[in-house]
């Protein structure tokens, strides 16, 4: 935790553990998932990487036609 320096003093100087306080009286949520490689991430990787092919394909194309018309 970031914090200024006299704060982080104060803190230090008072009793009890004030960041186990804080969680204590914090609402309670569900915890965070990790992502993890699931079939649906690696089939989006997937067919993004095959947009960026074909778009790269399609200008390539295009910019052979342009030199030809030049």
């Amino acid at each position: 935790m970031t914090i200024p320096g006299e704060l982080r003093t104060a803190i230090r100087e008072a009793d009890g553990d004030l960041m186990a306080r804080h969680r204590e009286l914090a609402p309670a949520r569900p915890p965070i998932g990790i992502q993890r490689w699931t079939p649906r991430r690696i089939s989006a990787l997937v067919a993004v990487f095959a947009s960026v092919v074909i778009l790269g394909r399609l200008i390539a194309i295009n910019l052979s036609i342009v030199g030809r018309l030049l």
